[in-house]
Order: structure tokens, then sequence, then C-alpha cells
């Protein structure tokens, strides 16, 4: 077990007497069992993240099943995707090129065979077999909501991929829809993180006008620095609105705050929007993850700021029924 600690991945049996030891270990509570065969110590697996546990799985089962090729959630922490952590539901996600692959699915145990073309393989990154980036990332977001799945597709478009070739690459799997098409094309490069990103999609899910990326404006107490808005809407009649997306990250994390006291980061932030005013900006709208993600709370902030309302496209209709019912 310590072995496959420092390796980073679960541990398994190589005969009877180990597996029996473990089976007993898990029994009495000081192992869990994500995945038939696996194991991993109860108190270390409780330390790590959904997207660690991910990891430690595939890296376990690569050790065991050496043709597998993993892709969709499997693939994407393997390949250092942006991703939402609520997106791993326990499973393995491994490329099948059946076409019955899915047949051999079971509830019991959590594997997802997907099925894949013949001519799409796969290429070795630390060690492990993945599909190519797209395909994972195609695969990941036929699977996922409308607002985690934007989070992939910047990501992917800030690494050198093109809306074009994810397009295309969704169609040679079949998966591509018109909500997966406007998915695409609300991808944006400029997005510097999945809380932005998720934040962008609730607001085209919602209806409401795209705004500007990464907005630079003076930075009237320093001269010669700016300050870079993360979504700016600029309307007809001359105002400007500025939504910042705050992670809870930007007040708690040491490495982030450089240690400073709280209240020295809000009075920061107060300077630092009034200079934004001073720019001409009318409105400023500072948001949490929680407030996003909460779409009722979010619809609010933004007709409350006016942020221009343009209609929910057809093909979201669903999404955002679904999104307000969860």
């Amino acid at each position: 077990m310590h072995a496959a600690q420092q390796q980073r991945r679960c541990a398994f049996a190589t005969d009877q007497s180990t597996y029996a030891a473990m089976t007993r270990r898990t029994a009495a509570g000081e192992y869990v069992s994500p995945y038939q065969g696996l194991y991993a110590n109860r108190t270390h697996w409780q330390t790590l993240t959904e997207c660690e546990r991910s990891a430690y799985m595939v890296r376990a089962l690569h050790c065991k099943k050496p043709h597998w090729g993993f892709t969709g959630f499997s693939a994407l922490d393997v390949q250092g995707i942006t991703h939402s952590r609520s997106s791993h539901d326990g499973a393995v996600w491994i490329a099948d090129h059946q076409r019955n692959a899915h047949k051999h699915n079971s509830p019991r145990t959590p594997l997802r065979r997907i099925h894949l073309p013949s001519d799409v393989g796969t290429r070795i990154i630390d060690g492990i077999p993945v599909t190519a980036g797209a395909v994972t990332v195609a695969v990941s977001i036929a699977h996922l909501p409308f607002m985690h799945a934007l989070p992939l597709v910047d990501d992917a478009l800030r690494k050198g991929a093109t809306v074009e070739q994810l397009e295309e690459c969704c169609r040679q799997l079949r998966v591509l829809t018109p909500a997966l098409r406007t998915l695409l094309h609300c991808g944006n490069p400029k997005s510097e993180s999945g809380g932005e990103s998720i934040a962008r999609a609730a607001i085209r899910l919602l209806g409401f006008a795209e705004p500007q990326l990464q907005v630079e404006f003076p930075d009237l107490r320093n001269s010669g620095h700016v300050i870079r808005v993360d979504m700016l809407w600029r309307l007809p009649d001359g105002r400007m609105i500025v939504l910042e997306f705050d992670g809870v990250q930007k007040y708690l994390d040491p490495t982030m705050t450089k240690h400073r006291d709280v209240r020295i980061l809000v009075q920061t932030q107060g300077e630092r929007d009034e200079s934004i005013r001073r720019s001409g900006v009318t409105t400023i709208v500072h948001c949490f993850y929680e407030d996003v993600v909460n779409l009722r709370v979010f619809d609010r902030l933004l007709r409350n700021a006016g942020v221009p309302w343009v209609g929910v496209p057809n093909e979201l209709q669903g999404e955002l029924r679904m999104a307000l019912q969860a």
C-alpha cells in the first residue's frame, strides 16, 4: 500500500493471500475500494480531490490492463485539461472500437466503454495511453451539462485547437448536436479560469449578451499600469458594465493573498473598483462560484446590473430547464 501511494495510484493484489488481506481491511474500514480490485488507505483517500482519485484509479488500472486506452473524464487529468471536479462520477472511461461497446457496460462496475472509430488511436502521456486531446474533450463535453462543458472547450482553444477542429471531431464521433455546436462557438481562449468559463456559460444559458473578455483600463493609482477586468459590456447608451469573477482563493489562499489581512484585500479591491469607475465604468458586479451556479441568483445579479438580455437560443432551452431544476 505504501508503494502504491508513493506512485500516486491505488493498490491491487497480485496473489490470493494479498487479495484476502485487502478484502478484510476493506471490510474493517481501514481501506476503501473505489473500483473492483483496487484499494486505497481510507485516511489517505479522504485527502484526495475527485480529480486525484480518478488519476489514482487510472494509474493502477494501466498496470493491470496495459492494453486499455483511456478517454473522456479518465483522460482529463492525465492530459491536464481544465475541468470541474464535479465532472468525475467515479467511473473509468476507456476507448473501445467495438460498435456495441456500450452493451458491455455494467451498473455493477463503474466502467464506461466509449465506442470510437477504429482510426482513433491513443498517445502516451506520463506513461498512460490516452486519446488525443480533441477526442478527449469531444467525448467529455458530450456527457456534460452546458455550464461544465465550456471550461474544456476554452482550455482546448487556449492550447491551440480551433472550433472547426473540435466540431469536426464531434461530427466524426457522432455526438454533434445543435446545443453542442452552440457550445463550441461559445468557446474563447481569453477565458483565464474554469470559474470564468462557467460564468460565461451561465450568461449564455440565461440569454444575456456575450461580454468582451480581459479588457484593460489604465490603473489611475499607478501610472503606466493597467487593470484588466474579467468581462465587460459596452451598451449603446454609453454605459459600461463590468463583471468580476472572484474565487474564494483570492481571499483565503496565502499564495494569492501574499499573507495580507482580508481587510486589506477588501480595501485594495475597493480602490481598484474606484479606479475602474473613474475610467468610465458605470456598474461593477462581483460574483462567486456559488452565485453563478445558482442560476436564479445569477440571473437577478445580471438583470439588476442592466446587462442586456438577448434571449435563450432554442437549442439551449432544454439545458436551461434542466439546470433550473437541478
